[in-house]
């Protein structure tokens, strides 16, 4: 309260006077409702700031923990694009044949594959996988298991 009435002076709004009658007065209040009260509204005060404490503290752990799993996702994805770009085929992936699959966003694109990749997919060889990019690529059926593990969102198909 003093801080208070210290800057209200300083300001020059209240006078040395009002000050002090208003000391006096809180303390006539404080008197006439008695040390129960006065207990019972300071426990009160800690209780309010207990609580309003917690609920500061339950924001920021969601925070933290947002911010975590958001971290956790970009690590993931970039762990997926290693084993996709590391476990790619460079098979000749322009033929005669349409293989139509579902990409992660549901649509139904198609990739047009030479006869060696479309063998190999059928056999379960090779998989179809999507990057976080949004890239599609034939990987080997070593890298579309260890997709798999990680997270298997991004493989878009594998006969296995």
């Amino acid at each position: 309260m003093s801080d208070l009435r210290d800057q209200l002076l300083k300001a020059g709004l209240v006078t040395a006077k009002q000050a002090t009658d208003a000391d006096k007065q809180a303390r006539r209040q404080r008197k006439k409702q008695g040390a129960k009260a006065t207990r019972r509204q300071q426990e009160q005060r800690r209780r309010r700031l207990q609580e309003e404490r917690a609920q500061s503290a339950a924001a920021d752990r969601e925070r933290s923990v947002a911010s975590r799993s958001g971290e956790e996702d970009k690590q993931l994805a970039l762990r997926v694009s290693q084993i996709i770009e590391s476990n790619g085929l460079d098979l000749k992936i322009q033929g005669r044949r349409r293989w139509y699959f579902v990409n992660r966003s549901g649509r139904v694109p198609y990739l047009e594959l030479g006869d060696e990749a479309a063998a190999r997919l059928e056999s379960g060889a090779a998989a179809i996988t999507e990057s976080p990019t949004g890239a599609v690529r034939l990987v080997t059926a070593a890298g579309a298991r260890r997709v798999c593990e990680l997270d298997d969102r991004w493989l878009v198909q594998w006969r296995r």
